[in-house]
C-alpha cells in the first residue's frame, strides 16, 4: 500500500483495478475467457485490500476493463461511489468490456457514474465485428511493418505507423453517430440520468 500512498501524495485521485490483462490482484475483461491466463475469480485478498485503502485515501476506483466478478465484488466491497471512466452498453454491443444491464442498475444503487466509451468497437456491432475478423490479417501486416521499419528513424517509422493506421481505417465500417448516441441514452434510461456520463 506504501506505493498506492505515494501516488495519491503526488494527485493521483482514481485508479483503474485492470487494463485489457488480469493482473496480480484482478481479473480483467480482455482475458476472461483465456485459459491460458490464471485467474483470481474477481479479486484477491490484495486486490480487497487496495479498495479498502483507496476508499480511505478519497481515491475513486474505476471499474472500467475489470471482468464482471470483479465488478461486482468491488462494489460489495467498496464504501464510496466508483467510476467506469471508459465502458458503454454491452446490450447495445455485446463486448466484455461493456456494461451489462444488471451492472448498469447496480452502478445506480452504487451512485456511480458510467462514462460512455467512444471507441467504434464499443458502440457498434458491426465495426466489432469486422475488426475481430481482420484481426489476424492486420497483426501479420503490422508485424511485417515492424520489421521493415525497425532500424529506420522515428519520423519514417511513424510515418509508415500513420499510413498503415489510415489504410485499416479506411476498410472497416464507419459506425453512425446515432451508436453514440444510443449507448448515452440505455445507461441513462437503465441507471439513471444522474449516472451516465
Amino acid at each position: 500500500m506504501p506505493l498506492l500512498r505515494d501516488y495519491y501524495r503526488l494527485g493521483v485521485r482514481y485508479m483503474t483495478l485492470t487494463w485489457s490483462n488480469t493482473n496480480e490482484w484482478a481479473d480483467s475483461s480482455g482475458d476472461v475467457d483465456d485459459k491460458n491466463v490464471a485467474h483470481h475469480e474477481g479479486l484477491t485478498q490484495f486486490g480487497r485490500e487496495v479498495i479498502r485503502e483507496m476508499n480511505r485515501l478519497g481515491m475513486m476506483v474505476d471499474i472500467s476493463h475489470v471482468s464482471d466478478k470483479t465488478f461486482f465484488q468491488t462494489l460489495t466491497i467498496s464504501r464510496a461511489p466508483v467510476i467506469a471512466s471508459h465502458s458503454s452498453s454491452r446490450a447495445l454491443t455485446n463486448v466484455p468490456r461493456n456494461m451489462t444491464d444488471d451492472m448498469l442498475r447496480a452502478m445506480k444503487e452504487n451512485n456511480g457514474v458510467v462514462m460512455v466509451n467512444f471507441y467504434s468497437g464499443f458502440i457498434d456491432t458491426d465495426f466489432s465485428a469486422a475488426n475481430k475478423a481482420t484481426r489476424p490479417e492486420r497483426d501479420q501486416k503490422q508485424k511485417e511493418l515492424d520489421d521493415k521499419y525497425k532500424d529506420a528513424d522515428p519520423k519514417t517509422r511513424a510515418l509508415a505507423q500513420q499510413k498503415f493506421d489510415l489504410e485499416v481505417a479506411a476498410k472497416l465500417p464507419r459506425p453512425p453517430f446515432k451508436a453514440l448516441i444510443d449507448h448515452i441514452d440505455h445507461i441513462a434510461k437503465v441507471a439513471g440520468v444522474d449516472h451516465v456520463g
